[in-house]
């Protein structure tokens, strides 16, 4: 039988994991190596996410990365048989032929890294393949989608390193203004890992047309987001999540929507879904929608990688 792909740019589940401690192949949450399996080539980014105000003890950013980090890799090697941590495609495309899980993982927040060019040359040794360069506060290197503001001079240097690094720039909780000043230094694609379209739901962690096609313009992608918050409030189902996705094609993003779920770091799904295990009702409703195999197949797991190949294998 065929196994639909899965491929999908942001969860919390690391956050989750270190809060709580339980492990990556069965757990409370939305996603866990099990369920995952169903799911066949699979990929997964893994974003290592923390503030220290909202710790259960008094850390810093650095401390909050390190510790994260060191859980992840833990999990990642309890797990080896299931899954293979990943620097690149090429990577990807080994562990899929090996009929393995690949984990890539991922920053949400540069002051996770010191908000330094250093601090990120570090996070590319040690594996980190994305950046999110704020969450929801502005920091040294640009304003947030709640806290407005610019790229700084220190904003631009580090993202042109990334560029240069081979590192995916996500733009998901970034002020609009810094959107734009990226796409001003912009050396390869744009990535909003998980946001959705602000045409269909305006909410400020969501998209504009323009900027959509920005993202397009670079040859990146926008992952949709299963928070109901930025999809269209509470109540929200299937058809809400078909309404974004249906919003970008028209938009001539064919080639430019992913997955991008924030899984275990959003409390309301849409109906029907659960976790990672009922997100195949997306795919059904885009077959039953007439999409098509193939666009079906590039929005859960192709397009995504064609900008890791594109950037992460450079």
């Amino acid at each position: 039988m065929y196994k639909i792909p899965y491929f999908d740019s942001h969860c919390d589940t690391a956050f989750l994991m270190a809060e709580r401690g339980f492990g990556l192949y069965e757990n409370e949450g939305h996603i866990d190596l099990k369920r995952l399996s169903q799911y066949g080539p699979a990929a997964q980014f893994f974003a290592i996410f923390g503030v220290p105000r909202f710790s259960k003890e008094e850390k810093t950013y650095g401390q909050i990365f390190d510790e994260t980090y060191r859980y992840l890799m833990e999990q990642f090697e309890i797990n080896k048989d299931y899954l293979s941590f990943c620097r690149s495609g090429q990577d990807a495309a080994k562990a899929a032929e090996d009929g393995k899980i690949a984990g890539f993982v991922t920053v949400e927040g540069a002051d996770l890294l010191g908000c330094s060019v250093e601090g990120l040359e570090r996070g590319y040794d040690l594996g980190v393949r994305a950046v999110g360069l704020t969450w929801n506060f502005k920091n040294a290197l640009a304003g947030s989608n709640v806290e407005d503001g610019g790229l700084t001079d220190d904003g631009k240097r580090f993202v042109k390193k990334m560029y240069d690094l081979g590192m995916i720039v996500d733009v998901s909780h970034i002020s609009d203004k810094a959107f734009y000043d990226i796409c001003d230094i912009a050396t390869g694609p744009i990535v909003a890992t998980h946001s959705n379209s602000r045409s269909i739901w305006a909410h400020s962690r969501n998209l504009t047309d323009d900027m959509y096609r920005q993202i397009i313009k670079s040859g990146g992608t926008a992952g949709i987001n299963l928070y109901a918050d930025f999809i269209g409030g509470e109540g929200v189902d299937v058809d809400a999540v078909m309404d974004h996705i249906c919003h970008y094609l028209d938009l001539g993003g064919e080639k430019s929507v992913s997955l991008g779920g924030d899984l275990d770091g959003c409390d309301v799904l849409p109906a029907g879904i659960l976790g990672v295990e009922d997100v195949h009702k997306i795919y059904d409703a885009m077959l039953v929608r007439g999409f098509g195999k193939q666009l079906a197949d590039d929005i859960f797991y192709n397009n995504l990688m064609e900008v890791v190949n594109r950037v992460c294998d450079m």
